[in-house]
């Protein structure tokens, strides 16, 4: 080989080498998992109560129990055993099962001793479009709120307050029933008095109307 044909083979020979090991564009990083949670924590929560579970496939655990199956005839001792035994939060599985179970755990929470767990769960299917589930849901609300509260340390101030915003509302919605809107509105008077609503806010409009008194 010539002396010329040598010098270009170890030139093309090194052009090679220093290609490979001249370094590339940078590589783009995976997006961390911080990130990814910002991403999420950013992502808008859907608006409005959530609807009632529903019964499980294959029916509700508690159609086999034989307490809950004597409450749903809605004798007040029955009740009052089954609020016993279960607590706010075990009756509050019965809520999230609907139908007659629903009612049943409603009339039963007030029996219970930690009843006001329930309240915000209460309030917010109150705010529910079925009428018939709000109906069931305000009068439970009602008892509980016309309880005297537990002693102690407040078992759920943030539940309290959300249940008692949910009745207020209610009670400001003039497109509802007159009869719907007084139940509220005597909720809202109960949150009152524990000192959990202003009296002011609440709407005064069913109030009777006060006869102006004779001059002497």
């Amino acid at each position: 080989m010539s002396h010329g044909a040598r010098a270009a083979v170890v030139a093309a020979s090194m052009s090679l080498s220093l290609g490979a090991c001249s370094p590339g564009p940078p590589s783009q990083a995976p997006p961390s998992s911080s990130s990814s949670t910002s991403a999420a924590t950013a992502t808008p929560l859907q608006d409005g109560p959530h609807p009632l579970r529903g019964e499980p496939a294959g029916g509700s655990p508690r159609r086999g129990d034989p307490r809950w199956q004597r409450a749903l005839a809605g004798d007040p001792l029955e009740l009052r055993a089954l609020a016993q035994a279960e607590g706010a939060t075990g009756l509050l599985e019965g809520v999230e099962d609907g139908g007659e179970l629903f009612h049943a755990a409603c009339d039963a929470l007030p029996f219970a001793d930690d009843a006001e767990l329930a309240l915000g769960r209460l309030g917010e299917v109150a705010l529910l479009d079925d009428e018939a589930l709000s109906g069931i849901a305000v009068a439970a609300i009602h008892r509980i709120a016309s309880s005297p509260p537990s002693r102690g340390e407040p078992l759920d101030p943030d539940g309290v307050r959300s249940a008692a915003r949910a009745v207020l509302t209610l009670a400001s919605r003039t497109s509802l029933t007159r009869e719907r809107r007084a139940r509220t509105i005597s909720v809202a008077r109960a949150f009152a008095e524990r000192g959990v609503l202003d009296p002011a806010n609440i709407p005064a409009d069913l109030d009777p109307a006060t006869e102006p008194r004779d001059a002497p």
